[in-house]
């Protein structure tokens, strides 16, 4: 799945990027990767209003190359996710400046779907489940209802290309409109960061996540320049090369002339 990196650093460039208020209408995210109907993507929001990176799921419905004379942006049009209209409301309450009071999280969370299961601190029944969000120092859990706060519990996920199930404690600390129960991990040592900084890099690895090139609008337009100065470079060089190959057989006086009429 392709991580794209959006910035936005106004409320009216966001209104922009994303009219609607639902999931059902999709947001156009500006991009010079190519991009095919139907692709699973996560759309990594960063903007100075936001206290943490937002990351949203969604479907590309259609990819456009860019057009600058008519001065149309590279770019792909989103479906967001049927589940992640909480995150949308999220973003458009904050860029919309009715929501100032938000915390920061000390580390992002990533967007997965991996199948899990859990069991409650005094049970010894497991519960199979699915992790929508996972970072070093939290997870969402996919519960069919919201689990009490301060529940404590044990999670059990099979790293990607591992054998074995590592476990992992947590409490409840939050819930979520959809019905997650928000998970804050408890680490006793230096060890338990590292097993959990490991399972990300194996998510990462395994395919289920994957960085691409940052989409904000700026970067997408020096990238389009960037393109552009390539091409003229290379059509440079190729007839500086058609011009050293005329001037073998015509002469030292036409070779003078021809050359100062290209710069290699």
């Amino acid at each position: 799945m392709v991580i794209l990196k959006l910035k936005v650093r106004t409320g009216d460039e966001w209104r922009e990027l994303a009219p609607g208020d639902s999931v059902a209408q999709p947001i156009f995210v500006p991009t010079t990767d190519v991009l095919e109907p139907g692709q699973c993507v996560i759309i990594e929001v960063a903007s100075p209003l936001l206290p943490n990176k937002v990351l949203i799921r969604g479907t590309v419905q259609a990819w456009r190359p860019a057009l600058p004379r008519m001065r149309v942006r590279a770019g792909a049009t989103v479906e967001l996710g049927s589940d992640e209209q909480p995150k949308l409301t999220f973003l458009l309450e904050v860029f919309s400046g009715k929501r100032t009071d938000v915390q920061r999280r000390r580390h992002q969370r990533l967007p997965v779907a991996v199948p899990v299961r859990y069991r409650l601190a005094n049970s010894s029944t497991f519960v199979d489940c699915e992790l929508t969000e996972i970072g070093v120092g939290g997870a969402l859990l996919a519960t069919l209802e919201p689990l009490p706060i301060d529940t404590e519990l044990t999670v059990e996920i099979v790293p990607p290309g591992g054998a074995a199930a590592i476990a992992i404690a947590g409490y409840v600390s939050y819930h979520v409109p959809a019905g997650g129960s928000g998970l804050r991990f408890v680490t006793r040592d230096s060890d338990g960061d590292r097993r959990l900084r490991e399972l990300i890099r194996r998510l990462r690895a395994s395919g289920a996540l994957a960085t691409a090139t940052p989409a904000s609008p700026r970067a997408a337009s020096r990238a389009h320049r960037s393109a552009r100065s390539r091409r003229g470079r290379n059509r440079s060089r190729a007839a500086c090369g058609a011009s050293g190959a005329t001037t073998t057989s015509a002469g030292s006086r036409w070779r003078t002339s021809r050359s100062s009429s290209v710069r290699c």
